[in-house]
């Protein structure tokens, strides 16, 4: 899902202005490429918690083997 829609983009398209609302209804406009990256940056913090609560339950994973897979 998310490979077919960054293959997508155009260059052009990564400085386009987005607008959203936030949680807080306040109106936000920035530019694609930001959001993006906060995205990939977000989903980083999710493997990073999930990693952490298979640890602590003493279970087996590779979530912190990113490395190992590039």
């Amino acid at each position: 899902m998310i490979v077919p829609f960054i293959n997508e983009l155009a260059e052009n398209q990564l400085h386009s202005t987005i607008k959203y609302k936030n949680y807080k209804g306040e109106n936000i406009e920035k530019e694609l490429w930001k959001t993006l990256l906060h995205w990939f940056n977000h989903q980083t913090h999710h493997r990073g918690q999930v990693s952490v609560l298979l640890d602590l339950l003493g279970i087996d994973h590779d979530y912190s083997g990113l490395v190992s897979r590039i």
